[in-house]
């Protein structure tokens, strides 16, 4: 198996992925230029993950703030 390294995780919270490149490979001749990319039959099964869970825990509580509303008229009697 030629298998790259996972990718970031696609969210900071509340859940992601990550994933990487998993392909089956047979060397024809020493080095890295040499290998053919092959069917995944034929190699060791079962083949490595290619996505992963990451970062699974709930995001946390932030406030939102919006911009100050105008005054209504009937509240400056107050």
């Amino acid at each position: 198996w030629n298998i790259s390294d996972f990718s970031p995780c696609s969210k900071p919270c509340g859940g992601g992925e990550m994933t990487r490149k998993v392909q089956c490979i047979h060397e024809v001749l020493r080095g890295p230029a040499s290998t053919l990319v092959v069917s995944n039959d034929n190699c060791p099964q079962p083949p490595p993950l290619e996505k992963q869970f990451c970062n699974v825990f709930e995001c946390p509580s932030r406030w939102k703030v919006e911009p100050w509303s105008k005054v209504r008229e009937h509240w400056k009697e107050y």
